[in-house]
């Protein structure tokens, strides 16, 4: 995490959400109220940046959930909302009153600069789409240089842990990029 991210806030918010992804999909239903606490707490602590790094690999389920354990997909989507509400709320509980206090410019400011304006300026960088591939293997190490994790890969299946890992990965790469 501190190679990859250096806010390791919102590393643990990210870890923490997937948990709760990992959780629903073996049908407990605390697993959502996790994910949805992780949630509120990413949109505490970085803004909707937390977004980027969850909804993927949830809205992706179908590809990596075992379908055996799943309660139905209605369930599981509309877990995804669930969650997505409460993290709304726990960042609310704290904004409102925030900016309640803090007048019409803070409020402004943690509206509308640090949300909307952060995302639109997150796409006026100077740097092509390409960016983060030739980075990767040094954002890898120093695992992509641990020789037990090659000789692993080489007898490793599709298995759902590996298309979890994916669906995570790859959409918020292609997302950032």
């Amino acid at each position: 995490g501190t190679l990859t991210q250096f806010d390791l806030l919102i590393v643990f918010c990210t870890q923490l959400a997937v948990l709760g992804l990992l959780r629903a999909a073996t049908g407990l239903g605390t697993g959502w109220l996790i994910v949805g606490v992780a949630i509120g707490l990413g949109l505490l602590s970085k803004g909707p940046v937390i977004l980027v790094q969850v909804l993927p690999v949830a809205l992706l389920g179908h590809l990596w959930v075992d379908r055996a354990r799943l309660k139905g997909w209605v369930c599981w989507y509309g877990g995804i909302v669930a969650a997505l509400l409460l993290g709304a709320l726990i960042a609310l509980a704290w904004a409102m009153p925030a900016a309640q206090a803090g007048g019409e410019a803070y409020r402004n400011a943690i509206f509308w600069g640090q949300t909307a304006e952060r995302v639109v300026d997150s796409f006026a960088h100077k740097a092509p789409f390409y960016w983060y591939l030739p980075w990767l293997p040094v954002l890898l190490l120093p695992w992509a240089l641990w020789p037990p994790l090659w000789r692993a890969l080489r007898h490793i299946e599709l298995k759902r842990s590996i298309r979890l890992l994916l669906c995570w990965a790859v959409p918020v790469l292609l997302i950032m990029s």
